[in-house]
């Protein structure tokens, strides 16, 4: 009867629209979304441009750099929107130390410490300060300022270290090689 056929359409329907919800649900668990299929509905591997045509093999930097591109991951990453180290190297797909190292001046990059710079200071007198204590520069090492000290706060600088030359251990006889390691000779 045309009743029945009316439920049966009406199931069908209900069929397939439950079914089309559980594939776009499984999508978005797997970690594929609808906005990383290329126009034909094919899941991108790699960048997804603002045509809808996948690019596999654009590395995530470049991608990232078009308006309307969007490099397709496994799974989405969600960024923050400052401007800051962490933000910047979400948002360009990279860590923050790829980040940091192109951009140094961003604010969250650590600049590297050189011979004469704070590397410890700060406290209850002199407020938040600088605490890089094994920051310092290779030959150097933060070391102490002597001197006036607010509150008894001291000062660290990033000061060269004076090489300290290992002991020579000689011989006591009395010959010729152990005289020379003696006087310092060889």
């Amino acid at each position: 009867s045309k009743a029945t056929v009316s439920v049966l359409n009406c199931a069908i329907h209900k069929h397939m629209m439950h079914e089309a919800t559980m594939l776009t649900l499984l999508a978005l668990v797997s970690g594929a979304s609808a906005a990383c299929t290329d126009f034909g509905g094919n899941a991108c591997k790699g960048c997804l441009g603002s045509n809808k045509v996948c690019y596999p093999g654009m590395p995530k930097k470049q991608c990232n750099m078009y308006p309307g591109f969007q490099f397709c991951e496994d799974t989405p990453r969600i960024c923050c929107e400052a401007l800051t180290a962490e933000c910047l190297s979400c948002s360009e797909g990279i860590t923050e130390e790829e980040y940091c190292a192109e951009h140094p001046e961003t604010i969250g990059c650590a600049t590297p410490l050189k011979e004469g710079d704070v590397c410890k200071s700060g406290g209850v007198e002199t407020g938040p300060g600088v605490d890089r204590f094994n920051d310092c520069p290779a030959g150097t090492s933060c070391v102490a300022e002597s001197g006036f000290a607010i509150g008894g706060e001291v000062t660290y600088f990033c000061t060269a270290t004076t090489p300290v030359p290992e002991p020579v251990l000689c011989c006591h006889a009395v010959i010729a090689d152990c005289e020379a390691c003696k006087a310092g000779v060889s």
